[in-house]
C-alpha cells in the first residue's frame, strides 16, 4: 500500500494561479507487439513477421484517422525505456524501413509502406481494437538486413552495443506514447567459415541458472502532488497535475493477476474541506521497457476514468492484469480536483492511498 500527499492553494485577489500541469497519455487495455523472429536473423536479408493488437483505431487527426508508424531501425533507450534522441518519432530519415498503419476506407490496396489496420469486432472499444499482421520489408519490398545506408551514414546491426528493433509510435507527429513499443532483433553475426579446419576440434559447455520466483510489490516515483493553485470565483474551479507514476512487479510463480485501486481523504484546511468525491482522475499504464529478448509484453489495463464530482472519495482502480501478467508495469493518472466556488481560501491537503491486491 502506498500513500501520496495532494496540495493545493487558493490564493487571495491580486495574486496569479500557477501553471497547469501537463497532461500525461492515456493508454486503455494497451496496444502489443509480436515479432518473429527477433534472434538469429540472415545478416544479408530477412523475414521479419509483425503482428500487433490493441492500438488506437478512434483518434482523428487533420481530420483522418491518426494511425501509427512501425518501423525498423537503430535506438538507444535510456534507463526510463524511453528512446534518447528526441527526434525519434518525428525524423525517419535514419530507419531501414517505416510502414504507414491505419483503419483507412475499404477498397485500400496495401503497399510495402502503407498497411491497412482492421477492426477487431470482438473489442467495440475504438481506443483498443486495431489488429494487423503482415510482413515487414523496406519500401522497395525487399527484406530487412542487418547493415543500410541513410542520410550519408551507414548503420550496422550487428556492430558491438548496436541494437536494432522493430518498433511503434503515433503517426503524424502525435506525442501521444501510449502506442509506442519497442521489441530488440538480433542478426546472426559473423559470417561461418567456409573451410573449416577439422585439426582444430570442437568443444561444448553446458550453461545452468536457476531463476527463482519473487514477491508482488509496488513502488513509487514520489511522495508529494503539488497542484497548481486556483482562484476562487463564482464558478467553480479545476485543477490538474500527474500523479507520480507507480511501477508494479509480480515476480510470483504463478502470477494470478492483480489490482491496483486508489482512494483519497477529504481535503482539509483547518476545519475547512473539499470533499474528497471532487478529485478525479484519468488512469495511464504501460508495460515496462526493456533491451533483452523476451516474449510478447503482457497487456496491463487502465482504469476507468472518474470525473471530479464522482471521484476518489471510494475505491477506484488505477490499473490491473489478469492471469499469467508476469512482470512490470507503469500506471500513472491524470489527477484533477473540482474546487467549488464556495471554498474558504486556504493551502487544503488530502492523502491518496494506492491499495495492490
Amino acid at each position: 500500500m502506498l500513500a501520496a500527499v495532494l496540495a493545493v492553494g487558493m490564493p487571495v485577489a491580486g495574486m496569479s494561479p500557477g501553471a497547469a500541469a501537463p497532461t500525461p497519455g492515456t493508454a486503455a487495455a494497451g496496444p502489443a507487439l509480436t515479432v518473429a523472429p527477433t534472434t538469429g536473423l540472415d545478416p544479408g536479408g530477412a523475414a521479419i513477421r509483425v503482428t500487433g493488437t490493441g492500438f488506437d483505431t478512434a483518434k482523428q487527426l487533420f481530420g483522418s484517422p491518426r494511425g501509427i508508424y512501425l518501423a525498423f531501425g537503430v535506438l538507444t533507450l535510456g534507463a526510463d525505456g524511453r528512446p534518447t534522441n528526441p527526434d525519434w518519432y518525428t525524423d525517419a530519415t535514419s530507419y531501414q524501413a517505416a510502414v504507414y498503419v491505419y483503419p483507412r476506407p475499404p477498397g485500400g490496396v496495401d503497399t510495402p509502406t502503407t498497411k491497412t489496420m482492421e477492426t477487431d469486432p470482438a473489442n467495440p472499444d475504438g481506443r483498443t481494437n486495431g489488429r494487423f499482421d503482415f510482413e515487414l520489408t523496406r519500401a522497395d519490398g525487399s527484406p530487412i538486413t542487418a547493415r543500410w545506408t541513410a542520410g550519408g551514414q551507414t548503420y550496422d546491426c550487428t556492430a558491438p552495443g548496436v541494437t536494432c528493433y522493430v518498433l511503434t509510435f503515433a503517426a503524424k507527429g502525435d506525442t501521444d506514447r501510449s502506442q509506442d513499443l519497442f521489441v530488440p532483433v538480433r542478426f546472426a553475426s559473423g559470417d561461418p567459415d567456409p573451410d573449416p579446419d577439422p585439426a582444430h576440434g570442437t568443444a561444448t559447455q553446458v550453461i545452468r541458472v536457476g531463476v527463482n520466483a519473487g514477491p508482488l510489490t509496488l513502488s513509487s516515483a514520489g511522495e508529494e502532488v503539488v497542484l497548481p493553485d486556483v482562484q476562487l470565483r463564482d464558478t467553480e474551479q479545476e485543477t490538474s497535475a500527474p500523479l507520480n507514476e507507480v511501477t508494479v512487479g509480480d515476480y510470483r510463480a504463478e502470477s494470478p493477476g492483480w489490482t491496483l485501486v486508489g482512494q483519497v481523504s477529504d481535503f482539509r484546511s483547518g476545519d475547512d474541506r473539499i470533499a474528497a468525491a471532487n478529485l478525479g482522475w484519468v488512469p495511464a499504464a504501460r508495460s515496462t521497457a526493456s533491451a533483452l529478448v523476451s516474449g510478447a509484453a503482457t497487456p496491463v489495463e487502465a482504469g476507468p476514468p472518474a470525473p471530479p464530482g464522482q471521484g476518489l472519495d471510494r475505491p477506484r482502480v488505477l490499473c490491473r492484469a489478469g492471469v499469467g501478467a508476469g512482470g512490470s508495469w507503469v500506471c500513472g493518472a491524470l489527477l484533477t480536483l473540482g474546487v467549488p466556488g464556495a471554498t474558504r481560501p486556504g493551502t487544503y491537503r488530502a492523502l491518496l492511498t494506492l491499495t495492490l491486491s
